[in-house]
């Protein structure tokens, strides 16, 4: 083993966003978004809740909803 002096540390990688972090950059309070699948009505709302925003989420006939509420 040896120890190496001197070496400068590489910057951080900022990890690529998803698009559910950027689709919750174009929603207002009040919008929502229907989903037939749960998992991605999850993302959605875990991008959301992430940033502080309160959210709402719904199973209908059609699919999942999830509202932005603040």
């Amino acid at each position: 083993m040896q120890i190496d002096k001197n070496i400068p540390l590489p910057p951080k990688r900022h990890a690529i966003r998803s698009k559910a972090v950027a689709f919750v950059d174009t929603m207002e309070a009040g919008d929502s978004v229907l989903f037939d699948d749960v998992l991605d009505a999850n993302r959605l709302r875990d991008a959301l809740r992430y940033r502080g925003i309160k959210t709402s989420m719904r199973k209908g006939d059609d699919g999942v909803r999830v509202w932005r509420l603040s």
